[in-house]
């Protein structure tokens, strides 16, 4: 189980393979985190956004969902699955921020695809990692 004691080079070793080597150059750096425009399509969801640009690794977009109030506020972090990053990550966070959660719906990767593709409205990520290899180890 990972903690807050788990040295960084350790959780490298849970990402897929082809992107391990570009997670420890990226050690080296910080990410930088800056507001964003909506991507194409999703201006009517009523998301803040931002993106966050990981050196060697691309751009990752993100919609931010906050509870009314003053926090500080629980937060989760909603990743996408293999079919690929969509409105339906984003009224999810808006529904758990309804509920008292900072949420972060997060496009980790660009692609997307298989059956479950078909239930999704997709939001495009042209600037964020390609999509895992699923026959990687």
């Amino acid at each position: 189980m990972l903690s807050a004691d788990t040295p960084a080079l350790a959780m490298v070793m849970i990402l897929p393979q082809h992107m391990a080597g570009r997670a420890v150059r990226s050690m080296m750096s910080k990410p930088t985190v800056s507001v964003a425009d909506a991507p194409p399509g999703t201006e009517s969801l009523g998301a803040d956004w931002i993106s966050i640009a990981v050196p060697g690794i691309g751009k990752l977009a993100a919609a931010v969902a906050r509870p009314t109030g003053k926090g500080p506020y629980p937060t989760v972090l909603l990743l996408h699955g293999s079919h690929g990053f969509a409105q339906e990550y984003v009224r999810l966070a808006q529904d758990l921020a309804r509920a008292g959660l900072l949420s972060v719906a997060a496009c980790w990767f660009r692609e997307g695809g298989g059956t479950g593709i078909r239930f999704i409205t997709p939001i495009v990520c042209p600037d964020a990692p390609p999509a895992p290899d699923p026959l990687s180890r």
